[in-house]
């Protein structure tokens, strides 16, 4: 007859392997939870649900809800490497949003700041185009936001977020940018 201790060892093996492979498939599903909230990617071909992801996102971070419009460019290269990475989108509205904006006191009238214009601008620089032109527009007639996300101690990196809208095409970008 097997005595106690040879009777344990086996069933102390199956909980222990047991308890591992409930941590792995909990890692895995948190990965996937927080991965799948803004995929990295092309939006262009993207399905509805995570363009309207991305909608919903925007609004989070602008505070103006743009989830009935087109998105019809725009694109996540953050590589996970330390959330570094830049979030494009451009969005084709119905209806104007002027009076949206200008309701929320958060948005800027045009023209941007020489400050702000200098330099963000620059990281705006859509490597996805060919003929890299400048992700934001000249926008005469219209709405900018622009939050610095960057310490003040930091002194090499960035992060910003910017959005503008041209009231004239009622076309609403949206820039993200960390470095």
């Amino acid at each position: 007859m097997k005595n106690e201790k040879q009777i344990r060892q086996p069933v102390f093996l199956i909980i222990a392997f047991s308890a591992l492979i409930l941590c792995a498939v909990l890692f895995l599903f948190i990965a996937y939870t927080i991965n799948s909230s803004l995929d990295p990617g092309d939006y262009g071909n993207a399905d509805v649900s995570r363009k309207q992801k991305a909608l919903e996102y925007v609004g989070l971070k602008t505070g103006i809800d743009v989830s009935e419009g087109d998105l019809y460019f725009g694109f996540d290269d953050h590589d996970g490497s330390h959330g570094d990475g830049k979030t494009y989108l451009e969005v084709r509205l119905p209806v104007s949003i002027d009076i949206v904006i200008w309701e929320s006191g958060d948005w800027k009238r045009f023209p941007v700041p020489e400050r702000i214009d200098s330099n963000v601008c620059k990281l705006c620089i859509d490597k996805h185009r060919r003929d890299h032109e400048e992700l934001l527009p000249q926008i005469n007639n219209g709405w900018y936001y622009f939050i610095d996300r960057t310490p003040e101690y930091a002194y090499d990196y960035k992060n910003f977020t910017i959005a503008a809208y041209n009231s004239d095409s009622k076309v609403f970008y949206f820039c993200q940018y960390d470095s």
